[in-house]
């Protein structure tokens, strides 16, 4: 069996989805699995899976976070080398941010929700931080491709989220109806019935098909 290592990123701008000034954009985002927050003086990163972050179309009352801290050895080239406690958060703020795994807390919803969001991972950011919190916690390593299986519909699902979101309140729909309704939409199987659309997300060859039923979805309740 081949060795499987911790993987290293070949460019540090392709962990981030948004950071700085981007982050308005993605506004709408529902909170997920990496994006870091800015709380008072602290700055934490939501480490649980998105599904665990919720319950329903909220925040769970409480949320499992650590601390984002200066590591002061910098960041390794190789991610495999050594620092098993820590995500790399290489060019965020500062040069050598990392999200402490030996640093956990537990804060409320309204700590979240009030706070700010100063960076979101990619779908390559979250696959690796999820590596590395996985062989923090197990000494077990999975490949990201394996990771990716498993979190790409979550993923898309809070990009289209944010997406319809934005489109709907622009038309003059109120946030929590548009939360509520695209939450439902989700929830529900498509046409021809079976499993719900968030699970189709997690199909590759069926993703393309929810994007496009969302897309007419929206276009109607827009009207």
């Amino acid at each position: 069996m081949p060795d499987v290592k911790l993987e290293t990123p070949s460019n540090y701008d392709e962990l981030y989805l948004a950071r700085g000034t981007d982050i308005a954009v993605f506004r709408f985002r529902p909170a997920f699995t990496g994006d870091v927050f800015r709380m008072g003086e602290r700055l934490v990163a939501l480490v649980q899976h998105p599904c665990a972050i919720r319950k329903g179309t909220d925040l769970a009352d409480r949320r499992l976070v650590t601390e984002v801290a200066t590591n002061q050895g910098g960041i390794p080239a190789d991610w495999a080398s050594g620092s098993f406690k820590r995500m790399f958060l290489p060019e965020l703020l500062a040069d050598s941010l990392v999200i402490s795994f030996d640093q956990p807390d537990v804060v409320q919803r309204g700590q979240i929700e009030s706070a700010e969001r100063v960076a979101i991972l990619s779908s390559l950011g979250v696959d690796l931080l999820v590596q590395r919190w996985i062989h923090h916690n197990s000494r077990v390593v999975i490949p990201t491709i394996t990771i990716n299986a498993l979190s790409i519909g979550p993923f898309d699902e809070a990009d289209l989220l944010c997406d319809a979101s934005s489109e709907l309140t622009a038309a003059g729909m109120g946030l929590p109806e548009a939360t509520q309704r695209l939450d439902r939409w989700f929830s529900e199987p498509d046409a021809a019935g079976g499993v719900s659309r968030r699970e189709m997300l997690a199909n590759a060859h069926r993703r393309s098909a929810v994007r496009a039923a969302l897309r007419r979805q929206v276009k109607e309740w827009a009207e």
